[in-house]
């Protein structure tokens, strides 16, 4: 894993099988910046096809979840992306550590409590990229094509 959230631009391919065909994410965290792009066939570079401005918090979470997308990102990964400047294997299991104390002494919902916030108000911002992050129970999140995407309609067709 290894990353520095802050420094890295961040190029993710959609899967074809769950999103339309040519997409690209770009997210720049310096700039508070992600981007939709798509290459059509003949043409000679990507085309920008949506972006949003994100806050540092919001920049740090979408981080987490490229960092394993197409999986979903484990509850602990997103919370060492928030909290880590440096996210490496030491800092996710320390995360792990911290939530599973905070299971069992009843206080997850206050120790998610930032992932959560960043979470909602990125979800508010991602709608224009046919986009939403969607819980995945008891695991983590996961990054997935909005269900108003697939009725409209797309601007290169």
């Amino acid at each position: 894993m290894n990353s520095a959230p802050e420094e890295e631009m961040v190029q993710v391919p959609l899967p074809e099988k769950r999103f339309p065909p040519g997409r690209t994410l770009a997210l720049h965290p310096a700039l508070g910046l992600l981007a939709t792009l798509v290459r059509g066939s003949g043409e000679s570079g990507p085309r920008l096809l949506g972006a949003a401005l994100l806050d540092q918090d919001e920049c740090r979470v979408l981080a987490a979840l490229l960092s394993v997308f197409p999986k979903h990102c484990p509850y602990e990964v997103a919370l060492a992306f928030l909290t880590y400047p440096v996210v490496d294997e030491q800092a996710v299991t320390c995360c792990r550590e911290r939530l599973q104390r905070a299971r069992q002494g009843d206080y997850w919902a206050a120790e998610m409590a930032r992932v959560r916030a960043a979470l909602s108000s990125a979800n508010a911002k991602l709608g224009c990229l046919e986009l939403k992050v969607c819980a995945a129970l008891d695991t983590g999140y996961v990054l997935v094509q909005s269900p108003a995407a697939g009725k409209r309609e797309d601007p290169a067709a």
